[in-house]
């Protein structure tokens, strides 16, 4: 029984904003970009960082390397991209568990998904479903919500 299917974003994110501190904004990149991945190595989100580091190394030509740092959902390395400098060489690739999730969970959330991160761009979506087994009494949300209040 699929209840809601939500979409999910994964949006490449960097720590506060764009290079515009930098000395000669139209230079950058000068160095190695820092892709901190909150998500397991050779997980979905993992390989989606890591194809988009490829293309944005050759792009942009300058290497982009990873760093994973998982725990918590995601937001310990969600954290650590938000406390780097605002210089444009930390990024992430973040999304619902991240951005929407987190915030709605940990009510002492270390870092502010709007404040601390600028939306580069959407990489991709991928679609949440809520389920349960053929036989179950609900078939929707209200149903849902009806057996809950039971």
């Amino acid at each position: 029984m699929m209840l809601r299917t939500v979409t999910l974003s994964f949006l490449a994110l960097l720590s506060a904003a764009l290079p515009v501190r930098a000395e000669d904004p139209a230079a950058y990149p000068t160095h190695k970009i820092r892709m901190l991945l909150p998500y397991a190595a050779g997980g979905g989100g993992d390989v989606v960082g890591r194809l988009l580091a490829d293309r944005m190394g050759k792009t942009l030509g300058q290497s982009i390397y990873i760093e994973n740092h998982t725990g918590a959902a995601g937001t310990l390395g969600t954290q650590m991209v938000a406390a780097s400098p605002n210089d444009g060489y930390t990024i992430t690739v973040g999304g619902m568990t991240t951005h929407v999730l987190a915030p709605a969970i940990y009510p002492k959330l270390a870092y502010d998904p709007i404040k601390d991160f600028t939306t580069i761009g959407r990489v991709g979506t991928s679609s949440i479903m809520l389920v349960a087994t053929k036989d179950f009494s609900a078939n929707d949300i209200k149903g849902l919500i009806a057996l809950a209040k039971k």
